[in-house]
């Protein structure tokens, strides 16, 4: 069913979509998009993930965002009777994990026939309520970073306190943009680790460049190449090791508006080996709906073969798109 809009004011929106669930039909649903009046060039939509429960059924919803760029808003999602608010900065996707799917709300029962056995399904049938109350566009944070004062510290000598070696490349960096952004390199910079004493950080087995389009991220909110996915994937492995929160977030945006029957297997592999989830969930879904192109190259084969359990949820999803192509 479509979404219908409740309310709209000059940085606000209120809408509900109708949604009717089912596991046997699909795992995964989207909303219309939706925007608010006051809010140029960014547009609004809602995913739904059914959880793996059949016992205790549940759902994951986000609401996302167009654009990448760091905004602060109210958002409260309604599933029936049970609301849910988070105040936050907002980057792609505002997440509500693990929502209990009200018992009142099952309407009926599909049964599924596979060979001599039956198996039940239940069909929910429930309203999704959605409030957005923006708050200021392009919130100036660290992370988006609106001034110049830190970005002329890129890759600079001025005020550096701590050199990261890659390849014998010497950069010069600063610890506290560095543990500003890492957990990890906040503790190896605070520790008794050789990286303390020696204002030294040694990187193996990487490009010079991918660090510094690492660093790139750190002092200016963006990568110096964003359309190469090759590029973009590497950064999100780097992002992982260190858990650059923002920068992996960043990067699984950029390869999800990237995505091609070319590249899936490549930004599936990556995102599986980073715990990169919504990437992952993504290409699972594009691979589904491409399956016939995708499976036909060498790639699938190897990666089949390579990573089995990814795989079966690749021929899984396959499955449950068309028996819902079937059931309608």
């Amino acid at each position: 069913m479509s979404l219908t809009i409740d309310e709209k004011k000059d940085d606000y929106v209120k809408v509900t979509w109708p949604v009717k669930l089912c596991e046997f039909l699909a795992r995964c649903y989207h909303s219309d998009q939706f925007r608010i009046d006051n809010v140029n060039n960014v547009i609004f939509s809602m995913k739904l993930e059914l959880g793996s429960s059949l016992s205790n059924p549940t759902l994951n919803l986000s609401v996302q965002k167009s654009n990448l760029k760091i905004n602060h808003a109210f958002v409260n999602v309604t599933i029936e009777s049970v609301s849910i608010k988070q105040s936050r900065f907002w980057s792609s996707s505002c997440y509500f994990k693990n929502i209990n799917i009200p018992r009142n709300t099952m309407v009926e029962r599909i049964i599924h026939k596979n060979r001599n056995e039956e198996t039940l399904h239940k069909v929910y049938e429930l309203d999704i309520t959605c409030e957005i109350q923006w708050t200021n566009y392009e919130k100036s944070s660290l992370h988006n970073h609106p001034c110049n004062e830190i970005e002329r510290f890129y890759n600079s000598e001025e005020l550096s306190d701590v050199t990261i070696i890659v390849d014998q490349v010497r950069i010069p960096a600063h610890k506290v943009i560095l543990a500003a952004h890492s957990e990890v390199f906040a503790k190896m910079l605070q520790s008794e680790m050789k990286e303390a004493k020696n204002n030294e950080i040694n990187i193996e087995d990487l490009d010079p460049e991918i660090i510094l389009e690492m660093l790139h991220y750190c002092y200016k909110g963006t990568l110096k190449t964003t359309n190469n996915v090759q590029i973009v994937l590497q950064v999100l492995k780097v992002a992982d090791i260190y858990q650059i929160i923002k920068l992996k977030d960043f990067c699984e945006h950029r390869l999800m508006i990237e995505i091609s029957s070319d590249n899936v297997l490549d930004i599936i592999d990556v995102a599986d080996d980073s715990n990169a989830v919504d990437l992952r969930q993504e290409a699972i879904e594009f691979i589904a709906e491409h399956y016939e192109t995708v499976f036909a190259s060498d790639k699938f084969k190897e990666l089949f073969f390579r990573k089995q359990e990814l795989m079966f949820e690749v021929v899984h999803a396959l499955s449950n798109n068309r028996w819902a192509f079937n059931f309608q």
